[in-house]
């Protein structure tokens, strides 16, 4: 899949969710607006040699590869479904650490490790 296909593809997609607003700024760039106050907005950034999914200012880094496409494209569903939240940390009102959680079908929320090639 092209960096170019993997933005057309998940906005095919999208558009049957008129609930979800988002905004196509090229051919290489997607943003997907939080649906409320409790969410927040995820950024999808493809190129030819890697792609990077923002969720708020945590992010990942995903070579162009099919195994890491898709576990990108996972994590934006977890991201889009409300599976996954950032647990955010902040001292006197700055915020200066996030913690990627993933809900369990039970419910309960677990921290999960950041990928290797994270950044936060």
């Amino acid at each position: 899949m092209t960096e170019q296909n993997i933005i057309d593809t998940v906005v095919e997609k999208l558009n049957k969710y008129p609930d979800i607003k988002f905004d196509k700024k090229n051919d290489s760039e997607l943003e997907i607006y939080s649906r409320d106050d409790k969410g927040f907005d995820i950024l999808l950034q493809t190129d030819q040699r890697e792609n990077t999914l923002h969720f708020r200012t945590f992010h990942w880094h995903y070579d162009n590869t099919e195994e890491e496409t898709n576990e990108m494209l996972n994590q934006l569903v977890f991201g889009l479904t409300g599976i996954a939240r950032l647990k955010e940390f902040s001292k006197n009102g700055k915020a200066y650490k996030w913690t990627l959680q993933i809900q369990d079908r039970e419910g309960t929320w677990f921290c999960v490790s950041s990928p290797k090639n994270s950044t936060v």
